[in-house]
């Protein structure tokens, strides 16, 4: 099993990913 510490910057990790990529979207919409 994953340390709890490494579970949390996954989440981290792969809400930033999100984030990024939906902002990333939303400025090529808007251009």
């Amino acid at each position: 099993t994953l340390n709890p510490e490494l579970a949390g910057l996954a989440m981290a990790l792969s809400s930033l990913s999100v984030l990024t990529s939906s902002l990333l979207l939303n400025v090529a919409k808007i251009d």
